[in-house]
């Protein structure tokens, strides 16, 4: 039914269409936990993530048309009508020809994502390994902001900024200009780490 290659379509039939018993429902799992898919009445429908990523995928990765041709050529392989060094070879150079698409394309943040006033770059939601709190964080190395959570949404109204490392010497690292702390070991030789 999805199939563009009709002649493929065959081929996917022989071979029991696409994954096993086994995997589908391992396949099924990822792609909801990765929120790709939702569940509504018993149905799988796509969340704008998944059509978004159907978007920047190229069209042969997105039909089974992809399936059915591996299936064939592993097929050819053991029939001995193809060299294992050959379908190696197709698959290099399809990935190589699938990576250099991805690198050329631009990627729209989902309209469900929240975006950094500062610098208008996506958020991510990260879980603090100290008091198990959510923030979001921006990834861009020169804003660093970072914003408290509220029900599952960044609260712009906070800016949480982690507060800065004492630093009672006043001096710096003369690398990275950073404020250098002052230890103590247990030889009793005094450090000084940024």
């Amino acid at each position: 039914k999805y199939v563009k290659d009709k002649e493929l379509a065959t081929q996917l039939k022989e071979c029991s269409g696409i994954g096993t018993e086994a995997t589908r429902a391992n396949i099924i799992e990822t792609i909801q936990n990765r929120g790709f898919v939702k569940t509504e009445k018993k149905n799988l429908v796509p969340t704008e993530k998944g059509y978004m990523v159907l978007k920047l995928l190229p069209d042969s990765l997105t039909y089974p048309d992809i399936t059915a041709r591996w299936e064939k050529n592993l097929e050819d392989i053991s029939n001995q009508s193809m060299r294992l060094d050959e379908f190696q070879e197709q698959q290099s150079s399809f990935i190589e020809q699938i990576l250099h698409e991805a690198m050329t394309k631009t990627i729209e943040p989902a309209k469900d994502v929240p975006v950094c006033p500062k610098c208008g770059k996506a958020l991510k939601k990260i879980k603090s390994k100290k008091n198990g709190n959510f923030y979001w964080v921006c990834p861009d190395r020169e804003c660093k902001s970072i914003f408290s959570d509220k029900k599952g949404k960044p609260d712009f109204d906070s800016n949480w900024q982690p507060p800065a490392p004492p630093n009672p010497n006043g001096l710096k690292c003369p690398r990275c200009g950073k404020p250098l702390m002052r230890f103590k070991s247990k030889q009793q030789f005094t450090t000084f780490k940024p």
